[in-house]
């Protein structure tokens, strides 16, 4: 059975609604990984699965290919991740910390939602070289080269 990003968002929803702080905590990362495998789906050729390899994660993969986009949308796109992926790193490792209010997981969760549809605004994008192994970036630039998708 295969699993969409959405199906992510549809997990996350009741959890939002939960007064359990292991519920919200879930929350907060599905909603995360929700945006980010949609984030994912929209960059080819498909990073991963030895197609396009950076020297980091995937999901530093998936940001950078964001960050070095065509358009200023595109780098607000990484940020947000990156700051989504921040909250998710704290719900599931900072468990001695009190998380965050129902309200701002609520918030949190449709702001992942409202990403999506950024996302599906503009052009895709593709990595056009495999990097080097060594740097992490096209060969022969200063970083991964991003071309558009019509």
């Amino acid at each position: 059975m295969a699993v969409r990003p959405s199906d992510f968002f549809s997990f996350a929803a009741p959890l939002c609604e939960s007064a359990t702080e292991i519920d919200l905590r879930n929350a907060i990362s599905r909603s995360y990984y929700g945006a980010l495998l949609h984030a994912r789906a929209k960059i080819g050729p498909k990073i991963g699965n030895g197609h396009v390899q950076y020297a980091s994660g995937t999901h530093a993969q998936v940001m950078g290919c964001y960050a070095n986009g065509p358009t200023d949308e595109h780098k607000k796109i990484a940020y947000l991740l990156q700051d989504y992926k921040r909250q998710r790193e704290e719900a599931d490792y900072d468990i001695d910390d009190a998380i965050i209010s129902q309200s701002d997981v609520q918030q949190m969760h449709r702001g992942c939602l409202k990403l999506t549809g950024r996302i599906d605004t503009l052009p895709n994008i593709v990595a056009a070289a495999p990097p080097d192994a060594a740097s992490g970036t096209a060969p022969g630039s200063a970083r991964p080269k991003l071309t558009i998708i019509k």
